[in-house]
């Protein structure tokens, strides 16, 4: 695998796990009310949990290709 696939990799990898966290079969285990988390639903805690895991990856992510200077900017 060369180029831009294995550059990336990394980052496709953490994207498809984000994926898989909100999709049916794992979200349907914590999809329910009751316990509350920071007067949130269960459910509604868990999407704002991976949205923030999200986030820092992301932040991860591109931190480290500014630092190696691989921005396309």
């Amino acid at each position: 695998m060369t180029g831009p696939l294995r550059k990336h990799l990394g980052f496709i990898v953490f994207s498809l796990a984000i994926l898989l966290l909100l999709l049916f079969p794992v979200y349907a285990l914590v999809n329910r009310v009751e316990p509350i988390l920071f007067g949130l639903p269960l459910g509604l805690a868990w999407i704002v949990a991976v949205i923030a895991v999200e986030f820092v990856g992301v932040l991860v992510f591109y931190l480290r290709d500014e630092k190696r200077g691989e921005n396309d900017d």
